[in-house]
Formats: C-alpha cells, structure tokens, sequence
C-alpha cells in the first residue's frame, strides 16, 4: 500500500548499480590486507553480480523484515533457527539466513534525483543523503493513501541514530544520543503519519518554513492542528488562518507573542 511498485523498482536498480560501482572501486584496505588487492572483487560481491536482486526478492525481504519487526521479539539470525523454540517456520520457507544477509549487505536506495525538474520548494526530503529521493516519495504516498480527519497534531522528533552524516546529526537537549531531526503532522487520534520532512542544514530551512511547507498539503479544508509552545506565534496563526488551517496551542511569551501584551500585564502572565 505504501510502497509502490515504482519504489521498488527503483530500489532494485540502484541496488544494482551500488554492486558494480563497488566492483569497479579498488579494494578496501582491510581486505587488501588480509586477502591482497588481486583478489578483489570478494567472492560476496561476484555473487551479487551473478545472481543480482530481483523484485520478488525485494519483496520478500520487506516481507521478513516487516513481519519480524512486528511480532518477533529476538534477533534475525534467531528467527532463522531450526530450534523449534526460537524458530520462525514460515521465514525459512520464505529464504535462507544466507541469502538474507547477501540482499541486507547489497541494498542500497541511493536512488538518484529527477533531471531537468524544478522544486518549487526548498523545503524538502530530497536533499537527505542517500534515501532523499525515496522518503519524498514515501511522503507523498502517505499523503495519497490515506486523507486524516479533522484534528491534527503538529511536532517535532529526534529519531536515534548512530549514522555517520554528521550534517543530519542534530544533538537533543538534556539527552546524550545524536539523531536525525523530524518534523511531522499527524492524525491526533490514530497517531497516522500524514507528511514529513528531515532537518536539513542549509540557510534555507526555518522551524517556520518547514511547518508552512507541511501545513500547505492541508490547506483550505479547515482542520485542527495542535502544536506546542515551540511553534505557536502570531505570524503561524496569521498564516493558518489564511490558509484555511484552525491552529491551536500554548504560546511563549518570549517568542512570537505580542510584546504589547507582556508590557501591559507586567510579566504577570500565567500559565494555561
């Protein structure tokens, strides 16, 4: 439903475009060392060229990564197990420990951007390093499969992550972890993920723009969108309002809020 026989089209050639880039690159020093550089490419990787990903075997590994991910508690080497106690039957049925892996150690989605397209937005997924392309288009599934009620909620997340494009890295307050700013509107009572997009570090990207940029694909249809003091300033408001958007939340009053307010009441405002 989500992932589209485009999408997976596209993952399986540049899966198969990142085993001959890696085919044609000189050996990594590690293997130069222990096998020597006249013995690459590695055998995994003339394996991969000889048998390279198809869609059903894309398809498949979605399958077991997706079904194991919802109901399996252990490891995937476990779920592969013939102990009738840790086992998962229908896994091996479906693929070997094996081959799962070789399709895991190939798969890219490095999937590369649209010629010749002006975006009109420059507030968007694309730019992400390698799965920029495929998050908007996953966006814009979310948008199409599923059009949410009337409450919304607007925030944002640091989704965890150990990943070595330190340009994605935003550090959380109070916490000790890096992660991959996302912010992100939701349907209030399911928690469904209606549009998205990742911090990106350019001069273009605002808490503003990106809110204005995901609010747009809700416009004109009146909604109730939900957001915290982070967000909640009268040019939001005025901008909501224009929109066609009913916006709602606490609101700073050193940030955004009417500095004729604050004076008047003498700083007394409370909370609530």
């Amino acid at each position: 439903m989500f992932i589209t026989d485009e999408m997976l089209d596209d993952i399986v050639c540049a899966t198969r475009v990142r085993v001959i880039q890696r085919m044609a690159h000189t050996p990594p020093d590690f293997y130069a060392a222990r096998h020597g550089a006249a013995a690459w490419p590695s055998r995994t990787l003339r394996k991969q060229e000889h048998k390279p990903m198809t869609k059903k075997d894309l398809e498949q590994f979605i399958g077991i990564a997706y079904g194991l991910g919802v109901a399996y508690k252990r490891g995937i080497q476990d779920a592969f197990s013939d102990d009738w106690l840790i086992g998962v039957p229908w896994v091996q049925r479906v693929m070997s420990f094996g081959k799962f892996q070789r399709l895991k150690n190939s798969l890219s989605v490095d999937i590369p951007r649209e010629r010749n397209v002006e975006h009109v937005d420059p507030i968007s997924n694309r730019d992400v390093s390698k799965i920029g392309v495929l998050m908007e288009k996953f966006k814009k599934r979310c948008l199409h499969v599923y059009q949410p009620k009337a409450e919304l909620s607007y925030d944002e997340q640091v989704a965890k992550t150990n990943t070595r494009f330190s340009k994605l890295q935003q550090r959380l307050r109070h916490k000790k972890y890096n992660g991959i700013q996302i912010y992100s509107l939701c349907e209030a009572g399911s928690g469904y993920l209606v549009t998205f997009v990742t911090r990106q570090p350019t001069p273009e990207f605002s808490i503003e723009g990106a809110m204005f940029s995901l609010l747009k694909d809700v416009s004109d249809k009146w909604h109730r969108v939900y957001a915290d003091n982070l967000f909640i300033s009268t040019k939001t408001l005025r901008w909501c309002k224009d929109n066609g958007i009913y916006l709602c939340g606490t609101a700073r009053t050193t940030h955004g809020f009417p500095a004729a307010i604050s004076r008047k009441f003498g700083g007394a405002l409370e909370e609530g």
